[in-house]
């Protein structure tokens, strides 16, 4: 072994002495212009021939243990097979666990194999990206969304419309990170505001914000000289009371409002605690306060009604705004089956939206309106939310159920006095049927145009689990472009461009409902009631606030 060792260092030292003994060349440029190597580049991997002449050899793989990336993997053989005719089997991880080593697959979401689990760690929070691997196709986002989104940016960027066939370049490897600008760009934190739910909140004349919102079965405000970082101890608007039944009255659906004179009004909606007794009782109630939300005044009833058996129909979700013409007016929702006067829904399956202007000679509210009549539109109208346009016409939001293939739709309505409204059009929709959109918001920005945000069933971030329930999650829409009265009869679900990732996203069986938004100097904040599913029952977090700057959002 030693000798070995010592031929060795011998063989070494000669080759260095070799090397070394060479005279080091000078090279200058006129000497190898015309002897320039060109540099060896790879060849371009061939293109992927997921279906030719409407053969394919491709399947589409999914993951076993992922509720969404299964409806996902689904929607995207669906397209596949009603774009360009194209069926391909779908596989899950279960069945196929080992991928050959010449495997064709198209792999969906969070499937079991190592490249998804490589392209998922170069992914932030709703991003998504479409990679080729070998002879396989990987539709990989961050989280559930971030899949869907893979999915329809596949299919507006790469799947052409050329029946039976469908080639993906072999080099593909697009990261949306890289290559796409957030409409939004949300604070990396949440903002904890406090227990409670159904807020709602505004910017006062002084520039605070001010937030009202149910808790303790009573309606409390605070306020905020901190663009919603920190809010002050809450102020307790209303008092207990009972039904004319003697029960325990509900509040709930709590709404605050400046007047054009700083009255400052609480709306909310007060019933029977159940529907389990004979009567129930509902009505939509508000109190003023002249000091700032320091005290409030006794409370006055909008509209109120008992009825016999234990339906639970009545008046939800008031919301106040000023008109064109200065005065002020509260909308609400009214499932409400009743006799007498007042415009009653003949059934629970069509819902109206109403109206009440005030009278600020005699401090109270006139007659009911119908500014959106569920009977003529076949339709539960509810969750009513309004607001100025920039050119100062009204725009209202509202959930409906009148399309047959979707749960509820977010549609929009638009007024030149707030009084009377035009025919809803829908401006989102889920893109897989079955799933739910509803509890719609709508806030104008500074430049004219429209943010609007629900909460939806669809790209919501959680499973299934222990409830076996799809749980709800904030989503958030910008307009195109600023809509006005001029432009308003134009407005579709292609006016508007969602917003990824979600804002508040709590998580695995997590849930964001009731939201609501607010613009506030530099910010659009916006805020959800956020809990959790458990075995036996669900669990609230609170209310929470997102922001972000509106100089990031996205010119088009």
């Amino acid at each position: 072994m030693k000798y070995l060792r010592n031929a060795a260092a011998l063989l070494l030292c000669a080759i260095l002495t070799s090397c070394s003994a060479q005279p080091p060349q000078v090279v200058t440029t006129e000497e190898t212009t015309d002897s320039v190597t060109e540099p060896v580049t790879e060849p371009t991997p061939a293109d992927l021939k997921i279906g030719e002449n409407g053969e394919s050899r491709y399947v589409i793989l999914y993951s076993e243990s992922e509720t969404y990336g299964r409806t996902t993997a689904f929607r995207f053989y669906r397209q596949l097979r009603e774009r360009l005719k194209l069926n391909l089997d779908l596989v899950s991880d279960k069945d196929s666990p080992t991928p050959a080593a010449d495997a064709c697959e198209i792999v969906i979401g969070r499937a079991d194999r190592d490249e998804c689990s490589a392209i998922r760690k170069t992914l932030s929070e709703g991003q998504f990206a479409i990679a080729v691997r070998g002879n396989s196709l990987y539709l990989i986002g961050r989280d559930e969304e971030g899949t869907g989104n893979a999915v329809n940016w596949f299919f507006e960027h790469y799947a052409g419309t050329e029946t039976g066939n469908l080639t993906v370049p072999g080099d593909l490897d697009f990261h949306s990170g890289k290559e796409v600008t957030p409409v939004l760009e949300w604070e990396k934190s949440k903002i904890f505001l406090t227990n409670g739910g159904y807020a709602r909140m505004i910017m006062l004349k002084n520039g605070n914000l001010m937030m009202a919102y149910s808790s303790g079965n009573n309606i409390h405000v605070r306020t905020s000289e901190t663009q919603g970082k920190t809010w002050s101890n809450p102020v307790t608007v209303t008092k207990p009371e009972k039904t004319p039944t003697g029960e325990t009255l509900n509040v709930a659906n709590a709404n605050v409002f400046e007047a054009e004179d700083g009255t400052l009004f609480a709306s909310y909606r007060a019933h029977s605690p159940s529907n389990t007794k004979k009567q129930f009782y509902t009505s939509i109630r508000v109190q003023l306060s002249h000091d700032g939300g320091k005290t409030w005044e006794e409370r006055m009833i909008i509209a109120e009604y008992t009825q016999k058996g234990s339906a639970f129909s009545g008046f939800w979700e008031p919301y106040m705004m000023t008109l064109p013409d200065g005065r002020t007016a509260v909308y609400y929702a009214n499932d409400c089956v009743g006799t007498g006067d007042y415009p009653f829904v003949p059934s629970q399956k069509v819902q109206h939206i109403m109206m009440h202007i005030f009278d600020t000679q005699t401090g109270t509210f006139g007659e009911p309106i119908i500014a959106s009549n569920g009977t003529e539109h076949q339709s539960r109208d509810g969750m009513p939310i309004v607001c100025r346009l920039s050119d100062g016409g009204c725009v209202m939001v509202i959930e409906a159920n009148n399309e047959k293939d979707y749960v509820f739709v977010i549609q929009m309505l638009f007024s030149e006095d707030g009084i009377h409204w035009s025919k809803p059009v829908t401006v989102y929709r889920p893109t897989v049927s079955g799933y739910y959109c509803g509890a719609p918001f709508v806030t104008l920005l500074p430049d004219g145009r429209l943010a609007v945000s629900c909460q939806a069933t669809q790209y919501s971030g959680t499973t299934t689990g222990t409830t076996n329930t799809r749980n709800s999650v904030m989503n958030v829409l910008i307009s195109k472009e600023a809509v006005t009265m001029a432009n308003c009869s134009g407005i579709s679900t292609e006016s508007f461009e969602k917003v990824n990732p979600n804002p508040i996203v709590p998580g695995n069986e997590g849930y964001s409902v009731w939201p609501g938004m607010c613009v506030s100097g530099d910010y659009l904040l916006c805020y959800a009631d956020v809990g959790y599913n458990t075995a036996t029952g669900t669990t609230s977090s609170g209310i929470y606030l997102r922001r972000a700057l509106l100089t990031s959002i996205k010119e088009n």
